[in-house]
């Protein structure tokens, strides 16, 4: 009896969730339209809540044949700026900047706020939108293919990188990293961007001026996508409507005189190059498995268990990715579905893994029909021929290069298998000799190595990713020779250096003796010296202090014996000493004898 009545207690102090076995999904009618690998399914269906309530549903689910890639994308304006639209126009956007690309659908993506994503939004290109996530939310990679990958709670940002694309066919073919944004450069291969710039040391400087494809200013973090490089030799810009780039890389300034666009960003931990990445409100449905309401988490409990339209992309059992929207607050038409009836859908059509997006008024389908695109759906929110205004979009697009391009990873060695020998491959800018199908490249962890591949044919990108350093290349050490000149009354001391990485930083000499300090000098490259103003009788000891780039200390020493100067006559300052030897007795005994002559004759 104790035992029932602790049960009880429990059961009223620890609230728990118990769901009936009531969900339920029942197809009353159904249309499919396919397209250029698009299947587009409108379902008309009865759901069944837990509590065994039934509703109508209409139901949009877009899949793909496996033809079709997956990205995301923003509307950008002139200037490059994110603004809120409707899905349609986004997707009109993404085509008119993309004419290597054909949108076939597309969906509404995450929660917004004016002009923002409220979630990190990596959008096609990888290019950075909104690096944040907010604190109730998170965000998932996709590959190009729409396969997930992971989710991050925090999207953690790294190096700032620049990365050189061909503008003809938007090959990657060049990355590497740059200093900080408006930082100058003060050393060979940098490469410095300039933003906003404003310093009493703008001076003037070769650099090129580029207009903005893109931008987003987060904070401290900038990200850019630059286009119309024009070479300058001048101030750089101070303004918010150009950035420009100056480099002492030769491999930068090649491709900055050939003209190519360039992406600037901070690289983000765990994210691959050529990936999207989309903000989502939770996750409903795992390995197959309907969530419970709280377990879901997202933006509340209030929100998950209420019926409204609802947006969401699942995966099903070989990651290939699907859309679904379910339309909402039309009476007789369709009422919107909760969250564990949203997942039960998803399930329903074989999702083993689901996310909730952005709903209620947002939730927009978009499909290409008869070589337009159109709304599939039935959004909520609209007036005429306009729908609510969103931050982003998730699409499936369709590339003019559509040969798949099978590659491999293992062992620091990427096998790129190609469909013919109509491909042009590049690996740091540099065109690879084919004479295969098949192509092996060693990739070098000390480096950061970008690889594109293009169709001769097309001038269409088919495959490109970057591979970042990983490992800390192992610095070569600079060799030293010390000469000792004397330029009297001073004494010099040359120190000749061979430095290929150029890891020198400081360099100053002491005479241990007299204990005078002076800074070795750069003369030219590979040449440092200092001038000492005194030496001491006998052996002198230098000390050369150096310190390298990486922090590393070292001395050097170096001796000089200076003698006391005791002058030896020569031969000829001999002979010469003993004739005068000879000569002045010889005047002195004349002078004497005629002296006395003299005298002798005045006597007289």
């Amino acid at each position: 009896m104790k035992k029932l009545v602790i049960i009880c207690l429990l059961l009223f102090l620890v609230p728990i969730q118990i769901y009936a076995q009531g969900l339920g999904y029942q197809i009353t009618d159904e249309t499919i339209y396919q397209n250029d690998g698009l299947i587009a399914k409108n379902i008309k269906a009865i759901v069944t809540n837990d509590s065994n309530i039934e509703s109508v549903q209409n139901i949009s689910i877009l899949t793909n044949d496996g033809r079709l890639q997956t990205t995301t994308w923003s509307y950008l304006d002139p200037s490059g700026n994110l603004i809120n639209q409707d899905v349609l126009t986004i997707a009109k956007d993404f085509e008119l900047k993309h004419p290597g690309y054909e949108v076939i659908a597309a969906i509404n993506g995450d929660y917004f706020t004016t002009n923002q994503s409220i979630n990190s939004n990596v959008i096609f290109g990888s290019r950075i939108m909104n690096p944040v996530n907010h604190d109730k939310y998170f965000s998932i990679e996709l590959n190009p293919a729409g396969r997930f990958i992971q989710a991050h709670k925090q999207v953690n940002l790294e190096t700032y990188y620049a990365f050189f694309y061909d503008k003809d066919s938007n090959a990657l073919r060049y990355v590497t990293p740059i200093l900080p944004i408006n930082q100058r450069i003060s050393d060979v291969n940098q490469t410095a961007v300039y933003y906003n710039y404003s310093s009493i040391n703008n001076t003037t400087t070769k650099h090129y001026s580029f207009d903005f494809f893109s931008k987003n200013v987060s904070g401290s973090h900038l990200s850019f996508s630059l286009i119309n490089g024009e070479y300058r030799n001048d101030t750089i810009q101070t303004t918010t409507q150009k950035a420009s780039i100056s480099s002492s890389n030769e491999v930068v300034n090649e491709l900055l005189d050939l003209g190519v666009n360039v992406k600037v960003q901070k690289s983000i931990k765990g994210f691959s190059e050529g990936n999207a990445m989309v903000g989502v409100d939770s996750m409903i449905i795992e390995d197959a498995i309907v969530r419970s309401f709280d377990v879901m988490g997202g933006q509340s409990v209030s929100n998950n268990t209420a019926r409204h339209p609802r947006t969401g992309i699942g995966f099903n059992e070989n990651n290939e990715p699907m859309f679904f929207t379910v339309d909402g607050r039309q009476t007789g038409f369709s009422q919107g579905v909760n969250l564990r009836e949203f997942a039960q859908i998803m399930k329903e059509n074989g999702v083993i893994k689901g996310f909730n997006l952005d709903g209620g008024g947002s939730t927009q389908a978009v499909i290409k029909r008869n070589g337009a695109l159109e709304i599939f759906n039935s959004p909520s929110e609209k007036s005429g021929t306009t729908y609510r205004r969103v931050a982003n979009a998730l699409l499936f697009i369709k590339p003019i290069e559509q040969n798949v391009i099978n590659h491999s990873y293992n062992n620091e060695m990427l096998t790129l298998v190609l469909p013919s020998l109509n491909y042009d491959v590049y690996v740091n800018n540099i065109k690879q000799d084919l004479t295969s199908h098949i192509k092996n490249i060693t990739i070098d962890q000390t480096m950061t190595t970008a690889v594109s591949v293009v169709n001769q044919l097309s001038n269409q990108v088919a495959f490109q990713t970057v591979f970042y350093q990983s490992m800390e290349k192992q610095p070569v050490l600079p060799t030293f020779e010390i000469e000792g000149v004397v330029t009297d009354p001073k004494f010099t001391i040359n120190v000749s250096f061979v430095d290929p990485d150029q890891l020198i930083d400081r360099m100053y000499i002491i005479n241990e003796m007299t204990e005078e300090r002076q800074v070795a000098l750069v003369k030219y490259m590979g040449l440092r010296s200092a001038t000492f103003n005194e030496l001491v009788e006998g052996v002198n000891t230098f000390t050369i202090y150096y310190e390298l780039k990486n922090g590393t200390k070292d001395t050097l020493s170096y001796t000089y014996d200076k003698k006391v100067d005791i002058e030896v006559p020569s031969e000829n300052q001999e002979n010469s000493d003993s004739a005068w030897f000879i000569i002045i007795p010889a005047v002195g005994l004349i002078a004497i004898t005629f002296g006395i002559v003299t005298v002798k004759g005045r006597k007289k």
